[in-house]
C-alpha cells in the first residue's frame, strides 16, 4: 500500500518541513485536519496558564522536585489557608484607622495622633512647611519679601498646609494623592507622564493595562509607613533652581504700579499644580531642563 504524504502547516500557512521544530513545541499543542488535506498546529496553552507554568519548570534541571513542591503547596490545605489568612489579615489591618485598633502601626512613633490619617496628614503638612522654610532661606534680602511670605503663610494656613494630600478620608477627594484605601502610586520622573518601574497594580491588571509603576500603602503596616517616608513630593519646576530665583527677579523688576502674582508662585511651591509624588528611584535631582516659570 502506497504511503500517503502528510503536510503540516502553522495557522498562518507556514509549512513545517524541519523535524527539529517539534522539539521546541510547548505542551498542549494540538494537530487537527483542516478542510483541505493539511494538518494544522494550534496551541491551546493560553487556556491553561498553570499547565504552561509547570511545563516551563519541567524544562529546567531539577524540575521534577520543583513541580512536586509546588503541587504540595497548592494542595496542602493548611499552608494554603495560612497564606490566604495572612493576606486577609493584612487587608483588614489596612482598613483599620484608630491607634486602639492597630497599635502595632503606631509603634516607635512620638506623636499624639490618634489615627493613621491624622499622622499622615501631619507628615504631609511637615513637608509643605519645609518647602516654605527652604524657599525663605533662599532669599538673602528678606525685608522686601516679608509681605509675600506673609501671604504664603495665610494661604497655607487657610488650606491647612495641604495635609489632605495624604489623607485617604479627606473630603477633598479630587486633591488627595492616594485612593480610598490609602494606596499611593508613583507619578513618575519629572519629565515623564507615568512611572516606568515597579510592580503591576491590581486595578491595572484587571483592566488589562500593563503600565508598570511603584506603589505603596503606608496605611497597611509600620514597615510600609517607614518606607513611605522615603518617597518624595518632587517639584517639577524646581524650587531652589528655578522658582525662588524667578520670584526674586519678579520682585526686583515689578513696577510699583503692579503686584506680584502671589497665587502663581504659591501653586508652584506648595500645591499639586507643580508637585508629583515619586518613589526615591524616580526622584531625579539633576537639573529639570525645560521646566521653567512663565
Amino acid at each position: 500500500m502506497e504511503k500517503e504524504e502528510i503536510y503540516l502547516f502553522l495557522q498562518d500557512g507556514t509549512e513545517i518541513d524541519d523535524e527539529d521544530y517539534y522539539e521546541d513545541l510547548d505542551d498542549q499543542v494540538i494537530i487537527y485536519l483542516s478542510n483541505s488535506p493539511k494538518f494544522i498546529l494550534e496551541s491551546i496553552k493560553d487556556l491553561n496558564p498553570i499547565g504552561e507554568f509547570l511545563s516551563r519548570i519541567r524544562q529546567q534541571d531539577g524540575s521534577a522536585e520543583i513541580v512536586d513542591q509546588i503541587k504540595k503547596l497548592l494542595y496542602n490545605n493548611e499552608k494554603w489557608e495560612e497564606m490566604t489568612s495572612y493576606i486577609k489579615n493584612r487587608e483588614v489591618k489596612t482598613k483599620l484607622s484608630h491607634r486602639n485598633e492597630d497599635p502595632q502601626w503606631f509603634e516607635d512613633l512620638s506623636t499624639n495622633a490618634q489615627t493613621k490619617e491624622e499622622y499622615l496628614t501631619k507628615g504631609c503638612q511637615s513637608r509643605i512647611r519645609g518647602y516654605l522654610a527652604k524657599a525663605e532661606s533662599g532669599i538673602k534680602s528678606k525685608l522686601q519679601f516679608d509681605e509675600i511670605f506673609t501671604q504664603f503663610r495665610a494661604l497655607l494656613k487657610n488650606n491647612k498646609y495641604n495635609g489632605h494630600y495624604f489623607d485617604r478620608q479627606t473630603e477633598k477627594t479630587k486633591e488627595r494623592i492616594c485612593d480610598e484605601n490609602g494606596q499611593f502610586r508613583c507619578e513618575g520622573r519629572f519629565d515623564q507622564d507615568n512611572c516606568k518601574y515597579g510592580g503591576l497594580v491590581n486595578s491595572e491588571k484587571e483592566s488589562g493595562d500593563s503600565t508598570m509603576v511603584h506603589f505603596i500603602n503606608p496605611y497597611e503596616s509600620s514597615e510600609a509607613r517607614i518606607q513611605f517616608s522615603t518617597w518624595n513630593l518632587d517639584h517639577v519646576i524646581e524650587r531652589s533652581r528655578t522658582i525662588v530665583p524667578a520670584l526674586i527677579e519678579a520682585v526686583e523688576k515689578c513696577p510699583k504700579s503692579k503686584e506680584i502674582n502671589i497665587d502663581y508662585f504659591y501653586q508652584l511651591l506648595f500645591t499639586r499644580h507643580n508637585l508629583k509624588l515619586v518613589h526615591i528611584v524616580c526622584h531625579d535631582k539633576q537639573v529639570h531642563c525645560n521646566k521653567k516659570c512663565v
